[in-house]
C-alpha cells in the first residue's frame, strides 16, 4: 500500500510535516532526550551492543530499550543536579 506522501511524490510533489504540540516545549528537555538516546543507540556502549546480539526484531527492540533507559537516567541525572544541557 503506497502513502499520501509516495504517490505526490511519484507527481513530482514534494512534502513535509511540522510537529507542534505544548509537550514539546524546550523547557521539558525532549530534544535532549532524544539526542542522548540517538548517541546511545549510535554507539553502542555495553550492554546495548551485546543486546543487539539477540538477533531479529528482539535485538533491536531490546538495544532500543536499553539505549532508551540508559537515556532517561543519564537526562534524569543531568537535570536533577542541575547541569543543563
Amino acid at each position: 500500500m503506497e502513502t499520501v506522501a509516495e504517490t505526490l511524490k511519484g507527481a513530482g510533489f514534494a512534502t513535509g510535516a511540522f510537529v507542534g504540540a505544548f509537550v514539546l516545549d524546550r523547557r521539558f528537555g525532549l530534544e535532549q532526550g532524544f539526542l542522548l538516546f540517538r548517541t546511545l543507540d549510535a554507539i553502542k556502549p555495553y550492554p546495548i551492543w551485546k543486546l543487539e546480539r539477540l538477533g531479529g526484531a528482539w535485538g533491536v527492540m531490546a538495544d532500543d530499550l536499553a539505549a532508551g533507559l540508559i537515556a532517561a537516567v543519564l537526562l534524569a541525572t543531568i537535570l536533577h543536579f542541575g547541569f543543563g544541557m
